[in-house]
């Protein structure tokens, strides 16, 4: 379910919705409660101009998590890993994996938690698209430098609980699937991320 609003930047009219991505994003207003080392006018940049390159480190202490991870909005993720010299410039990033829904970076331990948002409410191609989680991790695998350690999971809505045979194929291939619409959606995240 979509909901619609407007909102009008420089005598321009944007229409914006609501979908399960942003859904189940971590609320800017928890960015804000953990330590986000960034001032106030960034802070308020990042949140309101969603596709410029701002890079952003938090940290989860709030969730026994130490270290401090890298992140930036979806559209800047390549900039974010090319920038900070972690990745090889071969093999090009495919498609599907240059926009990730969400990253976390572990610049120290050099682990990097990718998190795919899917739903299908109706008739679409979502239920192909969680097929190619291994292709993408492998990619991934092979475009981070040499002793990084790439989890590639999934949050999916209940829209794919019947989706057995697919499930059943991510847990061989080793991609965690989390569930956008449980309450405890990010504290399971966040164990993940801290037992890993």
């Amino acid at each position: 379910m979509k909901t619609e609003k407007k909102q009008i930047f420089k005598n321009r009219t944007y229409s914006m919705s609501t979908t399960f991505e942003e859904k189940t994003m971590l609320p800017f207003t928890e960015l804000s409660n953990l330590e986000v080392i960034l001032n106030d006018s960034i802070k308020r940049k990042l949140h309101t101009l969603r596709n410029k390159f701002f890079e952003q480190k938090v940290t989860f202490e709030k969730y026994d998590i130490r270290g401090e991870f890298l992140t930036t909005n979806k559209n800047s993720f390549e900039a974010l890993i090319v920038k900070n010299k972690i990745v090889n410039y071969l093999p090009k990033l495919a498609c599907g994996i240059r926009q990730p829904d969400e990253f976390y970076l572990n610049l120290e331990k050099k682990v990097a938690f990718i998190i795919e948002k899917k739903t299908q409410t109706g008739i679409g191609s979502a239920d192909e698209k969680i097929q190619t989680a291994p292709f993408k991790k492998y990619v991934l695998s092979k475009k981070f430098k040499k002793g990084w350690t790439i989890h590639y999971m999934y949050c999916l809505s209940n829209d794919f609980l019947n989706y057995t045979t697919e499930i059943s194929a991510l847990k061989h291939f080793n991609i965690p699937v989390f569930w956008g619409d449980q309450r405890s959606y990010w504290d399971q995240i966040f164990e993940f991320i801290r037992t890993s």
